[in-house]
């Protein structure tokens, strides 16, 4: 990691109510002003090319630069280059689309949004490489945003001019991201063009497979109210991996710290404000059992005394249980009755051994996160075969099913891959993914298919028997999926990683690269 990781001795912003009201006070004022783009109902028009690594990697090239391949430090943020991606960008984007759906060509606030944007103060703070590829951006935003609706070379022109100036960002050593989103009106008439901006936390550059993978942990810089639903993603066109680690958060206090606390479940199935649901009999004993697997994983990791872990997640399940806990996404504030609770919560939290507690967690899952999207820029660089495991589940000949198996077998690359490495959290890491069938609402989506095979095979590796098959008749067996959870998590860490690594060998049709960081 390079060394501008930010502090390591607070728990971020996003679980500070007074920071959080001001975050949605920001964001309420945007997102009147794109609610006459008709946000919600819009379609990706090219979002296969980008997700937590759901992409057709093996049919194109990223766009690389060797000087972002080699070991870096990247430096601190400025006042000015901040400005120019907390704000400067993000005008643009939105009087870009105002304008788009005006039908204003030449319209005058458009114009000074973009001129902020070549000003010589922005190409100061940015230097010439990285303020030509930010022109460069501009110019092929305003294109896609003007191009037919189902006009994909708009769309790729666009990506590859983000993948660009992210390279020269790097190369530049200025730690900031960029990434993109082209997506239609659901009458699929209409476009919008989005521009995400991040401060980058940390960088990794990890060697296996004969290449180097670039890696970068980011945190949102904009107030766009758009946001990621994903821990990390690839695209096509970039030549980096994307931890998200605003979403890693919100990951990190949902799902797995409350497990923290004495006798804790881990709650597999959580609201939208956090909240547990109401749980079945498959989600009580598997929280149960995950509950376990998490205490005895991170509260053994480094810099993680157990009386810090246990008031991290006593603290975390307490804010969980109030109406409307901070931290996560929601669509209001906590009511004013549970302030002097937040605020008693906020203080556990913020004490110096909980947060550096939390520190350390969070790099332990981040770290893990990272070597799940390093995996998916390795598989971009070879062919990847097609697991006949896949083709069983993943049953037709339409290229809507191809593009499902596409899908399938790079997240089923990526979640062994990332098992395999896990030195600290496997068992963690394993129930996340089988998470995605203990819950019904994510039953059928590419990551249950993968949680489905990769329990089945890793299972039979490890010689458990009746493991499978866990879907009869398309429908899950659930008391089979417990056993299989139970049994699979009981075996030392060591055998699970092992079994992962043998699993994704037998499947592809290679070893397994080692994956070495260099940086």
């Amino acid at each position: 990691m390079t060394p501008n990781d930010g502090p390591t001795s607070e728990i971020p912003s996003a679980f500070s109510p007074e920071k959080r009201k001001r975050k949605l006070a920001r964001r309420l004022v945007l997102a009147l002003a794109l609610a006459a783009f008709a946000v919600v109902g819009y379609g990706m028009l090219s979002r296969a090319s980008r997700s937590s690594g759901r992409s057709r990697t093996s049919s194109a090239a990223a766009v690389e630069d060797p000087a972002t391949l080699v070991p870096l430090t990247l430096a601190s943020p400025t006042p000015d280059a901040d400005e120019i991606f907390g704000t400067r960008i993000m005008r643009f984007v939105i009087e870009l689309n105002r304008a788009a759906k005006e039908g204003h060509a030449n319209d005058a606030e458009l114009a000074r949004s973009e001129a902020a944007l070549s000003a010589d103060a922005t190409r100061t703070a940015l230097g010439e490489r990285a303020g030509a590829a930010l022109q460069a951006v501009v110019v092929a935003a305003k294109e896609a945003i003007h191009a037919r609706a189902d006009d994909e070379p708009s769309v790729t022109v666009l990506d590859v001019a983000v993948a660009h100036l992210d390279n020269a960002l790097i190369a530049g050593k200025l730690p900031y991201f960029v990434d993109a989103s082209v997506v239609r009106s659901r009458d699929r008439t209409r476009r919008l063009v989005l521009l995400y901006e991040f401060t980058i936390a940390g960088s990794s550059l990890y060697a296996g497979d004969a290449a180097r993978v670039r890696t970068v942990r980011v945190r949102r810089a904009d107030h766009l109210n758009w946001s990621q639903s994903v821990l990390g993603f690839v695209n096509v066109n970039r030549a980096q991996a994307v931890v998200l680690l605003d979403q890693v958060d919100e990951q990190l206090a949902r799902h797995v710290l409350p497990a923290l606390a004495d006798s804790a479940p881990m709650p597999l199935v959580a609201g939208k404000t956090g909240n547990v649901l109401p749980q079945s009999a498959v989600w009580n004993a598997m929280g149960e059992r995950a509950g376990v697997d998490a205490r005895a994983e991170l509260g053994d990791l480094d810099d993680v005394g157990p009386a810090a872990a246990r008031e991290l997640g006593e603290a975390l399940r307490a804010r969980r249980d109030l109406a409307t806990p901070y931290g996560v996404e929601t669509d209001g504030l906590a009511a004013h009755d549970d302030g002097e609770a937040q605020r008693a919560i906020q203080e556990r939290l913020d004490r110096p051994d909980v947060a550096s507690a939390y520190a350390a967690l969070r790099d332990a899952f981040a770290a893990s996160v990272e070597r799940h999207e390093a995996q998916h820029r390795l598989d971009a660089l070879h062919v990847l075969r097609m697991p006949a495991q896949v083709e069983q589940l993943v049953r037709g000949d339409s290229p809507a099913v191809e593009d499902i198996r596409d899908a399938v077998k790079n997240e089923l690359s990526a979640y062994l891959a990332q098992i395999a490495r896990d030195d600290r959290t496997p068992r963690t890491t394993f129930t996340l993914l089988v998470r995605f069938l203990v819950n019904p609402r994510t039953r059928g989506s590419t990551e249950s298919f993968v949680a489905v095979i990769a329990t089945e095979e890793i299972a039979k590796e490890l010689g458990i028997a009746g493991a499978s098959p866990l879907l009869a008749r398309s429908r899950l067996d659930e008391a089979r999926l417990i056993e299989a959870h139970r049994s699979v998590t009981a075996v030392p860490a060591a055998a699970l990683t092992a079994a992962a690594r043998k699993v994704w060998a037998r499947l592809f049709g290679r070893e397994l690269a080692t994956l070495t960081l260099l940086r």
